[in-house]
């Protein structure tokens, strides 16, 4: 065997069938890279198992080769696999993590605009005119606490409906000139006092201003409605202006 390359390629067998035959146990030799003849490597699990006989005495050594190349290579393909869930994973983590982050940014925006909502409420709640801010479609966006007690319509019944569309007890007839005016920039701002129904169904004289709502990039992009109702003089007072 010594005369044969299979001796000491792609390991030195003959020192490990010795060391099998002097101790009595089996030798083994995983993951042995052998280059073939198409250059290719190969990858060999080899068991050394000593012969005895009845006595104990030596008779030889059976060399048992296994190709484990498509092992060895599924083997490698899971650890890729493996190292690729991994690095996912991390990239998931870290995504989390920036999610968390803006959805933290997000709530802290979310509470400032809910405390300047309930600021603005708190000031157009205060207000003894009704206030109603329409778009350019003329859709309700704004519905003050007065303009319920002179209309009867609370605000999440008002809110998101066109004001022509609408049951007050204002002609919008009359108010249409008004809106339009202002939309178009001819007047800013206009004022009116209409005869007009409560939600009582009493007249009412209701004394209307008409103001842009403006943005600086957009210029005027809805209306301001204040409507009041003018205070009565007291008894020997003049009627104010």
């Amino acid at each position: 065997m010594r005369d044969l390359d299979l001796s000491y390629r792609p390991v030195e067998l003959l020192g490990h069938i010795e060391q099998a035959q002097l101790e009595r146990r089996i030798i083994k030799l995983d993951g042995v890279e052998l280059v073939n003849a198409a250059g290719e490597s190969v990858f060999l699990d080899i068991q050394i198992k000593p012969l005895v006989d009845g006595d104990a005495a030596r008779l030889g050594a059976v060399v048992i080769v296994q190709d484990m190349t498509a092992s060895r290579r599924l083997q490698e393909e899971l650890e890729h696999a493996n190292r690729q869930l991994e690095t996912a994973c991390e990239e998931l983590q870290s995504t989390n993590e920036e999610l968390q982050s803006t959805n933290d940014e997000l709530q802290s925006i979310n509470d400032e605009l809910n405390h300047a909502n309930s600021f603005m409420e708190a000031v157009l709640s205060s207000l003894q005119a009704g206030v109603i801010v329409l778009n350019r479609d003329l859709q309700i966006l704004v519905w003050n606490r007065r303009a319920t007690d002179l209309w009867g319509l609370r605000s999440d019944e008002a809110v998101g409906q066109h004001l022509p569309n609408i049951d007050i007890g204002l002609s919008m007839a009359e108010l249409r000139p008004l809106i339009r005016d202002v939309l178009d920039g001819r007047t800013t701002p206009a004022a009116s006092t209409r005869t007009a129904v409560n939600r009582r169904g009493r007249q009412v004289e209701i004394r209307v201003v008409c103001s842009p709502l403006t943005s600086e990039l957009a210029g005027v992009i809805g209306v301001i409605l204040i409507m009041e109702v003018p205070a009565s003089p007291a008894a020997g007072q003049a009627e104010p202006p």
